[in-house]
């Protein structure tokens, strides 16, 4: 009786430290999950962020084009008015 209340306590003991080692191998595992996630977290963040800015500088783009064409569209103006005005000069005699 007595070998196999030592027999029972040894295995009680074998349990008792595997059930120490998962446990320890766990909260490291939860520990480098968090991490993981963290750095998931951080990525996510930085993505957004270059996508904001992505589309700032879309909008910025839209908006010298548009100021372009209305910049080409005063030169034109501009170029007729000086033929007009070189067309009425010419009929002035110096």
């Amino acid at each position: 009786m007595l070998e196999v209340a030592g027999k029972y306590s040894e295995d009680a003991k074998f349990v008792d430290d595997l059930v120490m080692d998962f446990s320890s191998t766990s909260e490291e595992l939860l520990a480098s999950i968090n991490d993981i996630l963290k750095t998931i977290d951080g990525v996510a963040e930085a993505t957004s962020e270059g996508a904001s800015g992505t589309v700032d500088i879309a909008n910025k783009v839209v908006e010298i084009s548009h100021k372009s064409n209305t910049v080409l569209e005063q030169v034109t103006q501009t170029k007729e008015s000086a033929e007009k005005l070189k067309t009425e000069m010419s009929k002035f005699k110096v």
